[in-house]
């Protein structure tokens, strides 16, 4: 924080909050805790473009390889970081870049220069932040299955992932395992086959947003529709709490579920939604969802 990698500075638009609010909310939902500001800290960071950072360095982990922490596919990162085109969150953006450390860059070759610089540190900040985070997302309310008996996540949600990167979001991909250097990248229709189809099991390997309505998820998505159920018999969401107080945008409700979640897949249907094609996948959370 002292460094003003975090939170993400400058956040465009109406939208962000100072120091000064996230004080004030952080005392109103961790005043158990003499880190309160910390937990909100990283809970409102993760509503800004830091949330980038915070999914390549986890979805970009080996972690079928037994070291600590898990080896990166950096050159993936790096071609991320510079492809990046959504909004002000571009290479040439200083604040886009600071969030990973590194000054404004004008080609991918200086991006990975930088990243090379940086990565360990970058690493070791995202592992914080996120450990951080869970804490937070654990402590605050549980929501209600009656008010919201379902919730929805357009996915990829950033521009530059393509389909083919849905697969490493999840620790059961095969890629996990490396080599170190193979990229961490794989055909969607693949992954698809063999890994998401009815009675499966999905955990996840970093955060996942979601809202509680189709069309709004339908906004974020680049090709698919995840739709979320509750385990049967349940009260009470998981793993999964409403953080938009919290928010850097007020206007969206997000739900976020923690890394580690499990999901059983219940249904794939490919359809047509106000004129896109989307792959829409039916997941139901896991009784023993507990994390990895």
């Amino acid at each position: 924080m002292e460094k003003k990698h975090v939170p993400y500075q400058n956040v465009p638009g109406p939208y962000g909050k100072s120091i000064e609010e996230i004080e004030v909310l952080s005392k109103m939902f961790f005043p158990f805790s003499k880190y309160n500001l910390e937990l909100a800290v990283c809970v409102y960071d993760w509503t800004t473009g830091s949330f980038a950072r915070n999914v390549f360095f986890k979805i970009f982990e080996y972690t079928g390889i037994p070291e600590t922490p898990f080896p990166l596919d950096l050159p993936s990162i790096a071609e991320q970081i510079y492809t990046s085109n959504w909004g002000t969150y571009t290479p040439e953006d200083k604040d886009y870049m600071s969030s990973f450390m590194m000054k404004p860059a004008e080609s991918l070759s200086d991006v990975q220069k930088q990243l090379a610089n940086v990565s360990t540190k970058l690493h070791k900040l995202s592992t914080i932040e996120n450990r951080v985070m869970s804490a937070a997302v654990q402590a605050l309310p549980r929501t209600s299955i009656v008010s919201t008996p379902r919730l929805y996540s357009g996915q990829l949600d950033m521009r530059q992932l393509g389909l083919d990167h849905f697969g490493i979001e999840f620790f059961e991909c095969h890629l996990n395992h490396g080599p170190v250097g193979d990229p961490l990248k794989i055909p969607f229709a693949r992954f698809m086959e063999s890994y998401v189809t009815s009675g499966k099991t999905l955990t996840t390997k970093a955060f996942w947003s979601s809202t509680n309505t189709m069309d709004l998820a339908l906004k974020f998505s680049n090709g698919i529709l995840l739709i979320f159920n509750p385990p049967q018999g349940s009260w009470v969401w998981d793993r999964v709490t409403l953080i938009t107080p919290l928010s850097a945008n007020e206007a969206v409700m997000e739900y976020t579920f923690l890394p580690g979640t499990q999901f059983n897949v219940q249904s794939v249907d490919c359809t047509k939604i106000k004129n896109k094609e989307v792959v829409v996948i039916t997941l139901q959370l896991a009784h023993n969802s507990s994390g990895a």
